[in-house]
């Protein structure tokens, strides 16, 4: 077995790292640079270069699983970049996408996988030109605001002051949830499916940020009241059909 984590960035490598422990596979990334690309072979986990909107040369090489976990910073050629690495993905291979709750407009109530989505945005596009080539291998996985090591929520707001949204809920999730996540569908080969993957915990964007910055010690922002949205993410298909139990809380401060 082969598996492709396209994007072995800041989520990309501890998933690489992980799946290259837990699975009888060779696991293969991609990167935008040659240097680290050499890094990663070193290290065992064989690497490509990779980017949007370039000539690349792709391996001739075709993979059981694919996960394209590469952010959209290319807008232009985003979707069809997608299209070209899911291209070499073997017949009856599992696909996964890393997408976003971003794709949900900024409205009140809960949000889950049926909600009316944004259909300018660039993940729904990609999403949708996936569905419409890979609908019977594909899973689309839509995170929450990522945090973790590297992703420190008391030091992104810490000291600031008429922060907007004082009142709004947070939809936030766990790096070790990610990862734990998309082992989890690749362990039982889940298809065809639309996840929304946010933390259980939904507390106010005030007493969120407020409390991680006391917990190191910073000086805790100041938020204006009221919500512009309060979009609140409900997990509820990945925590009871897809049976997910998470393993860090977004409190858990140890794990910054």
């Amino acid at each position: 077995m082969k598996i492709l984590v396209a994007g072995t960035g800041w989520l990309g490598l501890p998933l690489a790292r992980k799946l290259r422990r837990e699975f009888s596979a060779e696991i293969h990334g991609t990167t935008t640079t040659e240097e680290k690309a050499r890094t990663l072979t070193e290290e065992g986990i064989p690497t490509f270069v990779y980017q949007s909107g370039a000539n690349n040369r792709l391996p001739e090489t075709l993979y059981d699983r694919i996960i394209l976990n590469i952010p959209p910073s290319d807008k232009p050629h985003y979707a069809n970049a997608m299209l070209e690495l899911a291209g070499l993905l073997k017949p009856g291979g599992q696909l996964i996408f890393i997408s976003s709750t971003g794709v949900y407009p900024a409205r009140p109530g809960k949000i889950d996988e049926q909600s009316p989505t944004d259909a300018d945005h660039i993940l729904v596009h990609t999403e949708k030109a996936l569905k419409e080539r890979y609908s019977e291998t594909l899973s689309i996985v839509r995170f929450g605001g990522l945090i973790g090591p590297g992703r420190h929520p008391a030091r992104s707001l810490a000291g600031r002051k008429g922060v907007k949204d004082g009142d709004a809920p947070v939809n936030l999730i766990q790096l070790t949830d990610c990862v734990e996540l998309i082992t989890q569908l690749l362990h039982d080969n889940t298809v065809g499916i639309t996840v929304n993957a946010c933390a259980s915990e939904h507390p106010s964007r005030r007493d969120y940020y407020t409390a991680a910055a006391r917990e190191f010690g910073l000086t805790p922002p100041e938020f204006e009241s009221g919500a512009q949205s309060e979009k609140f993410i409900d997990n509820t298909f990945l925590v009871e059909t897809l049976a997910y139990r998470f393993r860090k809380s977004i409190f858990d401060w140890n794990s910054f």
